[in-house]
């Protein structure tokens, strides 16, 4: 797990360039593990607007391997929607953002 902050609202990118917002912090009711919500900033034909995911904490936070280097999962941007943007024009995301 890297070191990133864990900012309830704050916007994070996915590794892919997909904008996310963190909305809640969970735990699992079998495990107690500790579980993050998010919400996709996108649309999808599969999912509609705002899908809402949860993945267990270190697993979002995780660093994966991609293209022979670490890379976090998701990067944390910032909680201002300007910065998102700016983020992913850097990253030549392709998705549209729907706040």
């Amino acid at each position: 797990m890297n070191n990133q902050p864990c900012i309830l609202n704050g916007y994070y990118l996915h590794y892919k360039g997909m904008p996310y917002q963190l909305v809640d912090l969970t735990k699992d009711s079998d495990t107690m593990e500790d579980m993050v919500t998010y919400k996709a900033l996108y649309i999808t034909e599969d999912f509609g607007k705002h899908m809402r995911w949860s993945k267990l904490k270190n697993e979002f936070f995780k660093d994966i391997m991609l293209e022979g280097k670490l890379t976090p999962r998701f990067t944390y941007v910032s909680k201002a929607v300007e910065e998102l943007k700016e983020a992913m024009k850097k990253v030549n995301s392709k998705t549209q953002l729907v706040l």
